[in-house]
Order: C-alpha cells, then structure tokens, then sequence
C-alpha cells in the first residue's frame, strides 16, 4: 500500500483494508463489481492517472496480472473463458456415466420391464447422474456472470448431440434411427436430457449460491 496516497481502500466500518487500494476497494466491495481482470484493470488505470497519483507507466505496470494474481478477489473469481474450459471437464465426466447407464438400461432393464419403461427408468437415471455431477463439480469451474453458465449449457448441449450422432453412426445406427431417439411418444426421454444438460450449470450454480 507503500504507492497508495490514501493508504488503502476501506472496509465497511471505514477502517483501512491492509490487502485492497483505494482505486479497487471501498466501504468492504470492489469497486466495479463484477467485472473481468481485463475490465477491472482499465478502470483502475484511469483512476491512479487521471489525478496525477501515479504515472501511466507505473500503473501499468502496478495492475500487471504478475502481481495480482494472487489476491483473493481473482482468485475466487474466473474469466468467462477459463470458465468454458474447465466446464467441458465436467461434460467429459458425464459421458462414461452416460454409457454405463446405457450399458444397465440393455442388460438389466430391458429384460424385466417393458422397453418404454426401461426407457424411462433409464432416462431418469441419466437425468438424477447429471444432476449430480453437475452440482458437485460446477463450483470448480469459479465465479461468473449469469450469461456464462448458459454459454456453458449451450456448448453442453452442441457437444452432447454431436458426440451422440458420432457415437450413433459408430454403432452402425441409421440416421432414421438417431432422430427416433428424440421422440418422447417412445418413452425415450433424450429430448428432455438434451435441454436439461443445457439448463444445469445455471440451475446448479443457482443451488449452489455461486449466482
């Protein structure tokens, strides 16, 4: 805080924080709110120049992400990018469980019930599986805006419906036979998993009071 002409930021009961400036930290929140490492670091560019506090070379370097890194507030806190990565990790982690239910529902359902309940049974299953891992996992992923969990839920869904599609015509599946799969009439309840794979990162960010 040696460069802050103020000391440091202040907290909510108006002492000084020893971690935060002022130009980034005021009455216990960070000034800007929710905003990117990016975004963030112009403002606070703006502000240790535009009253001669600093120099624009030596905020520069001062709000380098080198130096920062560290600090909590971008610590709990992940780019919508970075965020995107990690989520296609749970989406992997999906997939062998989506494989083995499939693997259950063949082996086990189908010979003690009708297929259209085995379809649901097995439907469900899939749904309470993804729900789970989901909720588990998606704190992992960090912090972000509202937009980027649905970002997350519509690759979810892009990359499920190609890897099934892949997955279909690997098996010697007709296309006719892929299509069939969204029917729900059938009791397949796939249509259903494809939306809620795009609803669930939100609705577990949501649980998980992350949003």
């Amino acid at each position: 805080m040696s460069k802050d002409p103020q000391g440091g930021g202040t907290e909510k009961d108006g002492s000084k924080s020893l971690k935060y400036c002022h130009w980034c930290y005021k009455d216990g929140e960070f000034v800007g709110g929710n905003v990117s490492f990016e975004e963030w670091r112009e403002m606070a560019i703006k502000g240790m120049t535009e009253n001669g506090d600093m120099s624009k070379f030596m905020a520069w370097l001062f709000t380098r992400k080198m130096f920062l890194k560290n600090l909590e507030r971008w610590k709990s806190k992940q780019t919508g990018e970075n965020m995107i990565k990690k989520s296609i990790l749970i989406w992997l982690s999906i997939i062998p469980l989506a494989i083995l239910n499939g693997g259950l529902r063949e082996a086990f359902l189908v010979q003690r019930l009708e297929e259209s309940c085995a379809q649901i049974v097995s439907g469900l299953l899939l749904l309470l599986l993804i729900f789970a891992v989901t909720l588990i996992f998606i704190p992992r992923i960090g912090k972000g805006k509202q937009k980027t969990y649905w970002v997350i839920g519509l690759l979810w869904v892009a990359l499920t419906v190609i890897f099934e599609t892949v997955f279909g015509f690997a098996m010697g599946n007709s296309f006719g036979a892929l299509l069939k799969a969204y029917d729900i009439t059938t009791g397949n309840l796939w249509l259903i998993i494809v939306v809620f794979i795009g609803f669930a990162p939100w609705l577990t960010a949501k649980i998980r009071r992350i949003i």
